[in-house]
């Protein structure tokens, strides 16, 4: 009767100290945040006028007519275009033997040009980073085979990351 006894009180702690752990580990229930996040006007296109063609042919087209004319910018030597919403990521193959400060006119040139091209064209990412480059002409290439540009969401969200914006 004793060892039933003493048993029984065992379990009792037992059970009464898997509960107390057990209600003490729920999750904290908090308020939803009050202050809107901010998102990065390259990734999401800023709601007034009309956005870039989403089409796959359109696309390629306007892509290739903002390279065409970017390319004329002296020391450029090839550039890789993708657009998303109202931002145009402008990969460019600079000549060699062109400096630092030189690159970054080039650069400044190029984004100028671009949003010449289309006045929808509001933000401008430009880089000569070889990757990144290699990674927009990519994309780039895909786009004018007739993959939808929301197949690549994660690589240019990725690359825009990794670009600062150019200068207006």
């Amino acid at each position: 009767m004793k060892v039933k006894i003493k048993s029984l009180a065992f379990w009792a702690a037992v059970a009464s100290i898997v509960l107390v752990l057990a209600s003490g580990c729920t999750t904290a229930r908090k308020p939803a945040p009050t202050t809107p996040i901010k998102k990065d006007p390259a990734v999401t296109s800023p709601s007034t006028g009309s956005a870039l063609p989403t089409k796959p042919a359109e696309m390629h087209s306007l892509a290739l007519k903002i390279a065409r004319n970017v390319e004329k910018v002296p020391g450029v030597r090839k550039a890789s275009v993708v657009l998303t919403g109202r931002t145009c990521i402008l990969g460019l193959d600079i000549k060699p033997g062109v400096e630092g400060s030189r690159t970054d006119r080039i650069k400044n040139e190029a984004a100028k040009k671009a949003r010449m091209v289309d006045n929808r064209v509001t933000i401008v990412r430009v880089t000569t980073d070889l990757g990144l480059v290699t990674r927009i002409k990519k994309i780039s290439e895909g786009i004018s085979k007739g993959t939808p540009l929301r197949s690549f969401t994660a690589e240019t969200g990725e690359i825009l990351r990794r670009i600062a914006p150019a200068a207006k």
